[in-house]
């Protein structure tokens, strides 16, 4: 039997006294104007504010995108971090094949000056000549080493630290947005 009377009930926003009918499910109330929805559970009716239950969804529809996203993150990520890596490894390659003749470098120079001074340095002191001239051919050896290694090794390791850092920068944006959306996904 419909109750022409209604029911009465306070706006859950503003408190004002309200007359709730039958036939009502949602209206805005008169002196506040918030959007609520009649809630009717078994002998019960109560009021609930539409922003109320639109939040709620909108919780459960960022958590699901926040989910989705996360799957889609992770296999991003595990791309960057594999050209990277590969990135890494050709640089390291290319280093390693150039550097290579660094040691053939060292043994020529070394064989080389030990040839052209070894003898002199027995001239001018006898057998005691060949300490010096050793120390000589080591020294031009190292310093053709050196020198091989900063025309050859230096800029090749300058290039992947660039080239590194510049893969670096999105894998970071994306391991934020996986944590950013891992926080959502959780709560």
């Amino acid at each position: 039997m419909p109750n022409d009377q209604g029911i009465r009930l306070r706006c859950p926003n503003c408190g004002a006294n309200l007359q709730i009918f039958d036939d009502m499910s949602r209206f805005a109330c008169a002196y506040c104007g918030s959007e609520q929805i009649v809630e009717r559970r078994g002998g019960t009716v109560s009021l609930k504010l539409i922003a109320e239950a639109i939040s709620k969804v909108q919780r459960g529809t960022d958590k699901t995108a926040a989910e989705l996203a996360l799957t889609r993150l992770e296999r991003e990520l595990e791309q960057l971090l594999k050209v990277r890596q590969q990135r890494k490894q050709e640089i390291e390659s290319k280093v390693k094949e150039r550097s290579d003749g660094g040691t053939l470098t060292f043994v020529l120079v070394f064989i080389g000056t030990g040839a052209i001074i070894g003898p002199l340095f027995r001239q001018l002191f006898g057998e005691s000549g060949d300490v010096p001239a050793f120390f000589i051919a080591l020294i031009l050896g190292v310093i053709s080493l050196g020198i091989r290694y900063l025309k050859v090794v230096a800029p090749f390791e300058e290039l992947m630290d660039r080239e590194l850092k510049g893969l670096d920068l999105p894998i970071t944006a994306v391991q934020k947005k996986i944590q950013d959306n891992r926080k959502v996904a959780d709560s």
